[in-house]
């Protein structure tokens, strides 16, 4: 197999955004409430409507929900590799640790190459999002792992989140477009779909990052207006590529041009009153 920085990058992007959706779904969040992790017991409902336990230790089957942590990984890895193939592309060899043939430079020295090459990227709290990286890829891969499921829910789509950006910004890949094709099934890549839906959360860090991907493609083409996206909230919803730059949704485009449209209506009405006013003192 071979995979180029950028390609490898998307790969574990890709099967991220499965993990993530698998393990946040209705049924892994009820497999969840049945779980004790304290004894590795399942609790069990009988058709009679009694409840049984079934326990045995460390061998016990996880929940569905567990799987936050392969996503977490695979986003982290992603991310990472994203940098890399930018610094690479900007100054090849530059993520190669001199002296020591086949090894790279770790995600921290990366982001901080990255912060020389584009200043102004990343605000100071994502900054701080990329440099715990390696704490939490360590807790997951290299010890015992603890960690409140709601915090590893929202950690997993800060870092989706992050990955749908940098892609952009670095690369100028919507990950939604390039995950919305699968040549090798007949029905399609839901991965595009599921991410649309996922950046859809509403979190400071989410609506930060969408909206930063749709003011990077509103810098690249001035002359096109952006509309409100109402699946994601920013103004990323383009006339011309029919979906939102930004998350990826290709529906309610009518919609928002009709929202466009009454607010230019209020607007000149709000200035032709004001003119009135103006005359009438």
């Amino acid at each position: 197999m071979k995979l180029s920085l950028i390609r490898n990058a998307l790969h574990s992007i890709e099967h991220g955004i499965e993990h993530l959706d698998d393990a946040i779904d209705d049924d892994a969040l009820e497999q969840l409430t049945r779980f004790d992790p304290a004894d590795g017991s399942v609790s069990v409902e009988n058709s009679d409507g009694s409840r049984s336990w079934y326990a045995d230790g460390e061998l016990t089957k996880l929940p569905k929900a567990y799987g936050l942590k392969f996503a977490i990984s695979h986003l982290i890895h992603g991310v990472e590799l994203l940098i890399k193939a930018f610094l690479e592309r900007v100054q090849p060899g530059s993520t190669s640790v001199k002296g020591k043939p086949g090894h790279s430079i770790g995600m921290t020295a990366a982001v901080k190459r990255l912060v020389n090459q584009r200043p102004g990227l990343l605000a100071p709290n994502h900054l701080e999002l990329l440099l715990r990286a390696r704490e939490i890829r360590n807790q997951i891969e290299h010890a015992e792992l603890d960690m409140q499921w709601p915090a590893a829910r929202r950690t997993a789509l800060d870092f989706l989140s992050l990955a749908n950006y940098l892609a952009f910004a670095l690369h100028s890949i919507r990950l939604g477009a390039a995950f919305s094709f699968d040549p090798y099934r007949e029905d399609g890549n839901r991965a595009g779909e599921i991410l649309t839906a996922l950046l859809a959360e509403s979190s400071p860090i989410t609506v930060e990052f969408v909206q930063a991907v749709a003011t990077e493609w509103a810098a690249l083409h001035p002359n096109e207006r952006m509309l409100l996206c109402f699946q994601c909230g920013a103004r990323g919803l383009s006339r011309s590529e029919q979906v939102c730059v930004a998350c990826g949704a290709n529906d309610g485009l009518e919609i928002a041009i009709m929202a466009e449209e009454l607010d230019d209506v209020v607007e000149e009405m709000v200035r032709l009153k004001a003119i009135i006013e103006t005359k009438r003192h």
